[in-house]
């Protein structure tokens, strides 16, 4: 029942409150421990690049995931109430549907109305390539597929891994 509300109080946040900001977002952080981290590893040979990057990935959980579980684990002997709502603010920002949402219709807004240039621009906050020489169509099917991609990325992998580990959840709590 926890993982329910956790679930639920989750998507409320999101849907209500959005994103946090920049400054206390953990994924902003983890993305600037790594850039910080994979600062001069791109000249080694790739059997380094691989090993130190799947150091960084350890030192990532190591720092930010191993925290968050025991936390949780404190929590859940402590008061359930905290525990869910902890859980569920350190839930939210593994994904982001009002912020993809509010990015689409920006662009759709954009191409309905024709402004091809401002549309290219504010597609990159959907898109990792270049858009300045999209037609119209391509904008469309990029948007799309971005869409598509950051609802799998955003939403169902982190609700995914959510909800397959409930046995973490509920053992954390003295359920057999």
């Amino acid at each position: 029942m926890e993982i329910i509300l956790i679930l639920i109080m989750a998507l409320v946040i999101d849907l209500f409150l959005g994103e946090p900001a920049r400054v206390i977002h953990p994924v902003v952080w983890m993305g600037k421990v790594t850039s910080l981290l994979e600062r001069g590893i791109t000249c080694r040979p790739p059997v380094v690049q691989f090993l130190y990057g799947t150091g960084i990935v350890l030192f990532n959980i190591g720092l930010f995931a191993v925290p968050a579980y025991f936390l949780l684990l404190y929590l859940t002997e402590l008061n359930t109430v905290l525990y869910i709502v902890i859980a569920a603010i350190l839930l939210k920002p593994t994904f982001s549907l009002r912020e993809l949402r509010r990015a689409a219709l920006r662009v759709k807004r954009l191409l309905l109305e024709d402004k091809l240039d401002e549309a290219r621009f504010e597609l990159r906050s959907l898109v990792s390539r270049d858009t300045r020489g999209l037609s119209k169509p391509l904008l469309v099917s990029a948007a799309v597929e971005s869409v598509a991609e950051g609802i799998g990325d955003s939403f169902v992998a982190p609700l995914f891994y959510f909800l397959k580990t409930p046995d973490i959840q509920i053992n954390a709590i003295g359920i057999p």
